[in-house]
């Protein structure tokens, strides 16, 4: 045996040994608590070190890692969905005689915050101009194909009519987010709705939100995914002009429809105020809207940690127990039941997140997935863990967390080796900046 590797086996023993007394911390702390974690080298894809690795516990937001590899891996990172743009009936004398076709393919970017320069309006009427079209003499016919749209049934009804509960649509638009401008009064007060934008109005509120003397949002909008009825409740924080609370678009086609008519009044473009949704196989081809490329998207769904690119991007693959499965992962313990970890129905142990995260490492796109994730003291959601310690430049991990969730998953360098980790905690009742405290302790227990 050298002495180089002599010596890293030691140095490699040392980090083990702390991380289990840090293990033993954890549950002194939180013993109430749940964790299950996974150290693998990326090479070898051998065990380094493990805590209850096959416990099944729910993820939150780093099931964004399973969906975005399973993407990038059928796909390809520079691969782009299309919208097909299409029409019916006839072009003369720049009239459509007929009705601009859409096949709606569930792009989640169309006019998003995150994609601004996304504009699905200026593209439709760039098609339009082009085909020298002035007027539409029926309407927009939209085709949501046969993919199916309906909300994940185990997401909750807390989180359904908020924005980071907005279901993907065949049609998508603005994040599928609504803002609601509020101004409020002395605390105990009831607050006004001012406005709403994008402007719908099928959409009715009932507000029971009260003006508060606690500094901070604690709105929340309720009402089926299809309903038109949303009721407001909480607070939000007293005397103020305008305060913004956001919620999920309930019937996105509808808003599509009203702001295209819009955009093509503006350009001079008339169009008849009729919108029919129907499958529809004989049209003539007018262009086709494509998506950003899956880099892109991928990007944002785990940098940002957006439900709704997740959500877009799963419909894509169908069952990622499958998926994975069909590449010889064992998905023994695992239960999947959306793709960016909403439902609470989602069961992962960490062997098999970090499994996942060992298969990727050795692909084409990993350089498009390590970008993806956030940097330890510097990005996204991890910008200030770990920050001034071994962490900082040596950590990039997706994190997850809902009421009593918390989990990490991606990759550690130590001593010049990249690893692939996970570290799930469910049920733990400890305040949660100590519970970052113990998890960032046994990540710096590895790298030291």
């Amino acid at each position: 045996m050298s002495r180089f590797l002599y010596f890293f086996l030691l140095l490699l023993s040392f980090s083990q040994i702390k991380a289990q007394d840090v293990f033993s911390d954890f549950k002194k702390s939180c013993p109430e608590a749940s964790m299950s974690f996974c150290l693998k080298d990326i090479e070898s894809g051998k065990t380094d070190l493990s805590y209850d690795s096959k416990r099944s516990l729910a993820p939150a937001s780093v099931m964004k890692l399973l969906t975005t590899i399973a993407c990038l891996d059928k796909y390809g990172q520079e691969y782009s969905f299309t919208t097909k743009v299409g029409y019916t009936g006839k072009i003369e004398n720049g009239v459509l005689k007929g009705s601009l076709v859409l096949k709606a393919s569930g792009d989640p970017t169309w006019n998003s915050k995150f994609f601004p320069n996304n504009d699905v309006f200026e593209k439709i009427v760039y098609l339009l101009k082009t085909n020298g079209i002035k007027k539409i003499s029926w309407g927009v016919i939209i085709d949501e194909g046969v993919t199916d749209y309906s909300l994940p049934r185990t997401w909750i009804w807390e989180d359904i009519a908020n924005y980071f509960g907005s279901p993907v649509r065949a049609i998508n638009l603005y994040d599928n987010t609504y803002k609601l401008q509020f101004s409020s009064g002395k605390a105990g007060s009831l607050t006004k709705i001012k406005s709403v934008i994008p402007e719908m109005h099928s959409l009715s509120f009932k507000n029971e939100v009260l003006a508060s003397s606690v500094n901070r949002d604690d709105a929340w909008i309720f009402g089926g995914p299809n309903s038109q009825q949303r009721v407001v409740k909480g607070s939000i924080p007293q005397n103020r002009k305008s305060f913004i609370v956001k919620g999920s678009i309930p019937k996105t086609n509808e808003v599509f429809f009203e702001s295209l008519r819009i955009r093509l009044a503006k350009q001079g473009v008339k169009c008849k105020n009729n919108l029919l949704l129907k499958n529809i196989s004989n049209y003539k081809h007018l262009g086709e809207i494509k998506w950003p490329s899956l880099d892109s998207i991928v990007y944002y769904t785990n940098q940002k940690s957006v439900n709704l690119f997740a959500e877009a991007l799963v419909k894509k693959i169908g069952s990622l127990s499958d998926y994975y499965s069909e590449r010889g992962l064992n998905v023994s313990g695992v239960r999947l039941y959306d793709g960016s970890g909403i439902s609470r129905f989602n069961m992962l142990n960490a062997e098999f997140l970090t499994d996942v995260l060992v298969f990727a490492s050795s692909q084409e796109y990993n350089s498009s997935l390590f970008e993806s994730l956030p940097k330890a003291g510097q990005t996204g959601t991890l910008k200030r863990f770990g920050r001034g310690t071994c962490l900082e430049n040596n950590l990039i991990a997706k994190t997850g967390s809902m009421k009593g969730v918390r989990a990490y998953a991606g990759y550690i360098t130590i001593s010049g080796k990249k690893k692939a980790f996970s570290c799930i905690v469910n049920n733990y009742a400890c305040k949660s900046k100590e519970f970052e405290r113990i998890v960032q302790k046994i990540l710096i227990s590895l790298c030291e």
